[in-house]
């Protein structure tokens, strides 16, 4: 098959992908679905293989070993949009953003290469305002309908645009094919036939017709891809033709026709939405499946959708609260006898009572000239550090200060003892 596109196609192509078409596309197929003989260096990751990044001369993958497609040491993965430098990405990490109204975001497990598989809002969900229906993973308005197939600005025509070239059965205005023929419209399913919009700039590489109706131009497109392929230019499945009613098979039948079947109430507690599997994909700040508890929000398809923290949070809690405390706890152990020693030693000096200080200028001497006690007069050692007052005589000048009066009664030297009678006298 064709391997090279020119930049038109790359551009349609990507464009398409992004618009939430091509599902199939979006879900890589799990090397257990490949139905072949495995052989390595064919850039597929067949079964028994770790990984595949082509032929030795052509790989350019560090963290794949092209001769024996399997991880090269202290790898953890190759490729894949939750792999990053070899190493899965963390868990709660997004790998996939929500790209419309009726689209899901997936997040990475924390333990797998691979994106989980794209989920979306169940079919038949209100979406815009309740005027339109969830379709596989878009809401389908016909302004974004126009928009797709002829660019930004250009909107739904108006319901007469519809009625006049939806009835004619041919490339302008149809209901499809049947027999090889294009199918004219019932009036009642004109809204479920050929897309018909106003406003358009941008010209398109297929066959577009323009009428005009109560003076208003419409205009639809045929791409003539041929009767086995799907008219791009037909309104898309789920597209609201009256109230409570979309289009399916071309056809404006009842909304339940699309398939929902959630009662988010019963299911999902009224916390969430139901996807495509039928699953609780639930609020932010609330945990599958049933969202009645705590938790992170997403689904059991979409994988977690915050950051697991708990082994950081653990280690922090370890190292900065119960390693010190245990420290603390092995260093009271180790010196229990000396801190009780210590602990003792202070309660026995705070229970002794605390006697009084005899100041030294409150002594009681005994007199050596009478041998009676006699209590010391406080003002014997008292000596003022302070100025005496200045005494200006006639001429002016100041007197020195003079010192305290020496005490009376008590001798400037001590006493001395009485030579004992059994020593032998001194000469004098």
């Amino acid at each position: 098959g064709a391997k090279n596109f020119s930049s038109c196609s790359a551009d349609d192509f990507e464009s398409l992908i992004m618009n939430g078409q091509g599902q199939c596309l979006r879900n890589p197929p799990n090397p257990s679905d490949v139905i072949s003989e495995p052989v390595c260096g064919n850039k597929v990751v067949e079964s028994d293989e770790e990984c595949d990044c082509g032929s030795m001369k052509e790989c350019q993958n560090p963290c794949c070993n092209a001769a024996t497609c399997t991880l090269t040491p202290g790898s953890q993965c190759a490729q894949g949009l939750c792999c990053e430098k070899c190493k899965f990405k963390g868990s709660g990490t997004e790998c996939r953003a929500k790209s419309t109204e009726c689209d899901l975001a997936e997040y990475c497990n924390g333990s797998y290469a691979l994106c989980p598989i794209d989920v979306y809002v169940m079919n038949g969900y209100l979406c815009d305002s309740k005027q339109a229906h969830c379709f596989n993973g878009i809401c389908q308005t016909y302004n974004s309908q126009c928009q797709a197939l002829f660019g930004e600005g250009a909107r739904k025509a108006i319901d007469q645009c519809f009625k006049e070239g939806n009835i004619r059965g041919d490339t302008v205005g149809n209901c499809g094919l049947s027999g090889g023929k294009y199918r004219k419209c019932a009036v009642v399913d004109t809204l479920c036939g050929k897309l018909h919009c106003e406003n358009v700039k941008n010209s398109l590489n297929a066959i577009v017709t323009t009428f005009i109706s109560n003076g208003m131009k419409c205009t639809s497109v045929d791409f003539n891809l041929g009767t086995d392929v799907p008219d791009p230019g037909l309104v898309q499945q789920g597209s609201p033709c009256a109230e409570g009613k979309a289009c399916v098979d071309n056809r404006c039948v009842n909304a339940t026709a699309l398939g929902y079947s959630c009662n988010v109430a019963q299911k999902c507690n009224n916390r969430g939405i139901c996807n495509n599997n039928g699953n609780c994909h639930c609020d932010p700040g609330w945990a599958p499946p049933s969202c009645d508890r705590s938790g992170c929000g997403g689904s059991v398809d979409s994988g977690p959708t915050c950051i697991d923290t708990s082994l950081r949070d653990g280690l922090l809690i370890f190292f900065l609260l119960v390693l010190p405390l245990l420290i603390v706890l092995i260093v009271c152990f180790v010196k229990r006898d000396a801190l009780r020693k210590r602990f003792c030693r202070r309660k026995k000096y705070r229970s002794e009572p605390v006697q009084p200080r005899v100041q030294n200028n409150q002594a009681v001497r005994s007199s050596a000239s009478t041998g009676q006690g006699e209590a010391f007069n406080p003002g014997m050692f008292t000596v003022s550090y302070f100025p005496t007052p200045r005494n200006n005589g006639p001429s002016g000048t100041s007197a020195l200060p003079q010192r305290p009066p020496q005490p009376s009664g008590f001798p400037l030297k001590p006493p001395i003892p009485p030579y004992p009678a059994w020593l032998p006298q001194r000469a004098v």
